[in-house]
């Protein structure tokens, strides 16, 4: 169930609307921004529950925030190149949240009349921080023992 959610919660803030996304802003930013966002989950994984020592943890923590501020900086130097390329159409905070939230914001514009209010902080939580922490879970439940020395997924 939780690959399940992982895939619900991605398809609805990452997928949805991807298409006016890189026709809007480019292919190669948003693919970038999506490698800094899960890349650096991954890395953070593998050196969580691939390294053994007492440093794996900080060393996971180390290497996820280094491998999401390099991935940012890539995304933030394409995007500066998409505004130079169209001058005056983007603005610093017009271009984040196009990258960031803009989707997301779309489809529940889209649900908002069947559903009625909703809070901001569902598009925050769907976009940024539930699919992260479902995929640390799933790598997490992969990983755990079986009862006999051997992970439960993969041996």
């Amino acid at each position: 169930m939780i690959i399940v959610g992982f895939f619900e919660t991605f398809a609805a803030g990452w997928i949805y609307g991807i298409d006016r996304q890189i026709a809007s802003l480019g292919l190669a930013p948003v693919l970038t921004y999506m490698l800094a966002n899960f890349g650096s989950i991954a890395l953070g994984c593998g050196i969580w529950f691939g390294v053994s020592g007492d440093d794996a943890v900080w060393g996971g923590f180390v290497g996820m925030i280094l491998f999401y501020l390099a991935g940012i900086a890539v995304t933030m130097f394409l995007l500066k190149r998409k505004m130079d390329a169209e001058p005056g159409k983007w603005t610093w905070s017009t271009i984040i949240w196009e990258i960031s939230f803009k989707n997301v914001v779309d489809l529940t514009d889209r649900i908002k009349p069947v559903i009625g209010y909703y809070p901001f902080i569902w598009n925050l939580l769907v976009k940024q921080f539930i699919p992260h922490i479902l995929l640390i879970l799933f790598v997490n439940l992969a990983q755990s023992d079986n009862g006999s020395g051997k992970p439960i997924i993969g041996h």
